[in-house]
């Protein structure tokens, strides 16, 4: 494809710029402009921003959400993706051969697919991960959990790829996994365990943290954070080394005792 340059008087003032690049980032130079402009040439979905709250409303933390529904609408509505679904359905189940989970006796008895044999079948997995702040800031506060979807009624090929795949959820993982736990197991005792105590000692691991401007979590953080979550312990162990195992396993057994002595 080519085109005459002089006829866009947009491009040519650009490319006549002092600064080219900075001039050509103008309409995303900020965070507010990069958002507009993702939302109106990328038809992207906004993120809902959402607070948590404990059962007495007390504010514990937030999340973000894309709502499934609208990324659900607009990816369906591009041409190949909606072929690929029709392709799926169309496509005869070769009989006593199992070549996805639709073929099973599960999805074929399930109440729901039984009636509906042709509805959006989602995918969902979770990964957590660690953002990198190059200013050093403790890592706990930048570990995240993140829930994943694809389409099951896309070809299996394609499911793994990642323009297929769609982010519904983006969470830290204490407030996902404390408040939790807090709400529906009040009664249930919390011990905190850090895990790969080797790793505190090891120079390879020093050395790749130090890069990043960090250092392996102290014994006094996590007396702090279990103190902070409202754990009745903290322990450290590693899996490798065997070092703290057996006493993690033993206070772990004596504090579930303890609990249904009291029950």
């Amino acid at each position: 494809m080519a085109f005459n340059v002089e006829d866009i008087p947009e491009i040519v003032g650009h490319l006549q710029s002092f600064d080219f690049f900075a001039e050509a980032c103008k309409v995303i130079d900020s965070e507010h402009l990069f958002k507009e402009y993702c939302v109106s040439h990328m038809d992207m979905i906004e993120p809902v921003q959402h607070t948590l709250r404990d059962e007495n409303g007390l504010t514990i933390g937030n999340f973000a959400y894309v709502p499934i529904a609208d990324v659900l609408t607009k990816y369906c509505s591009h041409e190949d993706v909606w072929d690929s679904i029709q392709t799926q359905k169309a496509e005869p189940r070769k009989e006593h051969v199992l070549g996805d989970y639709i073929d099973g006796s599960y999805f074929k008895e399930h109440p729901f697919f039984a009636k509906h044999p042709d509805a959006l079948r989602l995918h969902f997995y979770e990964d957590e991960f660690e953002v990198v702040n190059p200013l050093g800031s403790k890592r706990n506060k930048h570990k995240l959990c993140a829930i994943y979807y694809s389409v099951g009624n896309v070809d299996v090929k394609h499911r793994s790829q990642l323009k297929h795949i769609h982010l519904a959820l983006l969470v830290n993982v204490r407030e996902k996994w404390h408040p939790d736990i807090r709400r529906f197991c009040s009664d249930t005792p919390i011990i905190l365990v850090g895990t790969k105590l080797d790793l505190r000692d090891d120079k390879d691991t020093i050395k790749k943290l130090k890069e990043k401007e960090q250092t392996p979590i102290t014994y006094r953080q996590g007396l702090d954070m279990a103190k902070e979550i409202g754990a009745v312990k903290y322990l450290e162990c590693s899996a490798l080394t065997q070092i703290g195992l057996k006493t993690m396993f033993e206070e772990t057994i004596q504090e579930a005792l303890c609990q249904c002595l009291k029950n």
